[in-house]
């Protein structure tokens, strides 16, 4: 338990870095975080009592970035919950509007969860 509460506090820590990156237009650190993201993710798979309710909370997290990333990365385990936050995010100006609002397309396509 300490060890996935140490990995989601570095899930949220990271996905703030990726959303300030995105605002800033620097590419190169958009692109270290989401490799970051990609790594944690498969992270929580590898441990056996993890719990993806904790990823529920993040949902409401205040950062847009938290929720959006936390959205995708339990897409196929709360869909509902998951779609109603990207339909919210998709609704907000900028980049984190438009992220979520491709997500939401290619979910729609077929091509996720």
């Amino acid at each position: 338990m300490v060890q996935s509460t140490k990995l989601i506090d570095e899930f949220i820590e990271t996905s703030i870095k990726y959303g300030l990156a995105q605002k800033e237009g620097d590419h190169r650190t958009v692109n270290k975080q989401s490799k970051k993201l990609t790594n944690l993710r498969l992270k929580f798979t590898t441990i056996s009592d993890f719990k993806y309710e904790e990823f529920v909370t993040l949902l409401d997290h205040e950062d847009g970035y938290v929720r959006l990333k936390a959205a995708f990365t339990i897409i196929s385990y709360v869909p509902e919950k998951v779609r109603r936050t990207l339909v919210e995010l998709s609704k907000e100006r900028g980049l984190l509007g438009m992220e979520s609002s491709m997500i939401l397309q290619e979910w729609d396509a077929g091509n996720l969860g």
